[in-house]
């Protein structure tokens, strides 16, 4: 009887402990990918190898986010992978679904980043939203817009107006970006 209790506690354990291993599994292949993305993207590659692998891990980044629902940080990275590869389109797709987590101020500077890269008008507004939720964030900014997003904040915080963050400008739908 008290074999048949421990068994069963044990079983139980391993049952509960399944998920656990699951996403401890997930959260190792994001620090390895997220790794290798770094480290071609830091210059130290020849760049047809660190183009590869770039891709790769960007590719491999975006699958893993269907281990990990909710997590923004996968897709995220496979965006910013995305971006320094110059596949501008599939960077703003990919910031996008990170954002469908939940709003992180280094997701909708990094969005403002490929918007900008594609001389989209929604760049600036995007820059302002991120600045706006997180002032740090103005070091984050590109030269070429940071005066603006400042005047364009210090005007939005003046006293006499209702000190709000600015919306999100409107989205590309999301459509056959990426596969």
């Amino acid at each position: 009887m008290k074999a048949a209790r421990i068994a069963l506690a044990l079983t139980l354990l391993v049952v509960a402990l399944a998920a656990e291993f699951g996403r401890y599994r997930a959260e190792r292949e994001l620090r390895r990918l997220t790794s290798v993305a770094m480290l071609a993207a830091s210059g130290r590659l020849p760049m047809p190898r660190a183009g590869a692998l770039l891709s790769d891990a960007s590719r491999k980044l975006e699958a893993l986010a269907h281990s990990m629902p909710g997590d923004p940080r996968p897709t995220m990275y496979a965006a910013s992978a995305a971006l320094v590869l110059r596949d501008r389109q599939r960077a703003v797709s990919l910031y996008i679904d990170a954002l469908e987590c939940g709003e992180r101020g280094e997701t909708v500077v990094n969005l403002g980043r490929a918007l900008a890269s594609m001389e989209d008008s929604r760049a600036e507004p995007m820059f302002v939203r991120a600045v706006w939720v997180s002032p740090g964030l103005i070091d984050s900014v590109p030269e070429a817009y940071r005066e603006r997003v400042r005047r364009e904040i210090v005007r939005r915080s003046a006293p006499a107006t209702v000190a709000e963050p600015p919306r999100l400008p409107v989205l590309p739908l999301q459509d056959a970006v990426h596969d």
